[in-house]
């Protein structure tokens, strides 16, 4: 049952809560031994950097505190740091992601945040030397967050105004996707608008299978982990459309979906541009030959007929399913060894679900 599947994450959320160690004085420099990090080199030649670890050093910071550091430098050699606003508490920060908007000129920090029994996910814009933050609300009933990414796109929208002057301008979209533990867990997405004023856009958040006309209780009986932890995003086309894989886990309608997310590009009403526009390009059943919950992390890519290739890492090789349009084939394997490097294996197994 759901129930107990989400008791025993949430347990095990605890136990790995509980076995964080602060790093001790000896490891402690400007960046932490044990912090997260990500870079970035923006199209200007500006150096980002980010890392998530202990606050340990920090003026007014708890034992146990955790913050989110960030720095950039210029091509001309100034320099600017700082701790990302709001993120100096206990709650530990992880699966940090990074990525840049050049047209609208906005440095963004994805993370995972929450204590054991409870997480989110934020979402950190730097635009014009300041910095908001995000919040994409989570569902009720003490729900995890599990395996957050994000993708830019773009999109030409067309304008009229009164007199039938017809202009079309440029707008960012960042999408953000996530797999969501709680009573009805599921694959949840979040757009972002970074042409509009962050400070007071609204942004909403969306249950994915609700967006199909479904939603609801979900069950993962007999369904492993590795077929619905791992939702994915990537970009079709040039007109900022995104597609989406994920597990729908519905008891009444339990099905591997790939969907194609649009939005309005020729209305004058601002909050309907806004509205995803949803359709299914791919469906069938759910990978029951994807590995289970202590796998190694689960990466989709869709070829060809949008048809998904679910792949991940074992302890010697690179594995593989995929999808044919009617079911999933069996697992296939590229053992590693010193002449198939891991990264050799991935650029195989992707190269052939692009084709495929």
């Amino acid at each position: 049952m759901v129930l107990r599947r989400t008791a025993w994450i949430l347990l095990l959320g605890l136990a790995l809560a509980l076995s964080t160690r602060p790093a001790s004085a000896e490891q402690l420099s400007t960046r932490p031994a044990s912090a997260e990090q990500k870079s970035l080199l923006a199209p200007d030649g500006t150096i980002y950097d980010v890392s998530a670890g202990p606050a340990s050093g920090l003026p007014g910071a708890a034992e146990n505190d955790h913050v989110i550091r960030w720095s950039l430098k210029r091509q001309d050699g100034s320099a600017v740091d700082g701790i990302l606003p709001g993120t100096l508490n206990s709650n530990n920060k992880t699966s940090l992601a990074v990525t840049y908007d050049a047209p609208t000129a906005s440095f963004v920090v994805l993370w995972k945040e929450g204590a054991s029994l409870l997480n989110k996910i934020r979402l950190g814009v730097l635009q014009n030397e300041s910095w908001t933050v995000v919040d994409l609300l989570p569902n009720v009933g003490f729900p995890q967050a599990y395996n957050p990414q994000m993708l830019l796109t773009h999109q030409t929208v067309r304008l009229e105004d009164a007199e039938g002057n017809v202009t079309c301008e440029n707008r960012s979209i960042l999408s953000v996707l996530w797999w969501e533990e709680s009573y009805s867990s599921q694959a949840r997405y979040a757009p972002i608008f970074l042409d509009q004023d962050l400070a007071t856009q609204q942004v909403t958040v969306y249950d994915l299978p609700a967006l199909l006309g479904g939603g609801g209780p979900a069950s993962s009986e007999g369904v492993p982990a590795g077929a619905y932890f791992y939702p994915s995003l990537q970009p079709d086309g040039l007109d900022g459309a995104v597609l989406a894989s994920f597990a729908d886990l519905t008891m009444d309608r339990q099905k591997h979906y790939v969907v194609r997310i649009t939005f309005p590009a020729d209305t004058l009403e601002k909050l309907r541009r806004r509205i995803p526009i949803m359709g299914v390009v791919g469906s069938g059943p759910i990978a029951k030959e994807a590995p289970g919950f202590l796998a190694f992390s689960v990466s989709t890519l869709i070829g060809g007929g949008y048809k998904p290739t679910l792949y991940w890492r074992d302890a010697d090789s690179v594995k593989y399913i995929r999808f044919d349009g009617e079911k999933w084939d069996a697992v296939k394997a590229i053992a590693l060894g010193e002449e198939m490097t891991y990264e050799k294996a991935k650029a195989l197994v992707e190269e052939m679900g692009k084709r495929n």
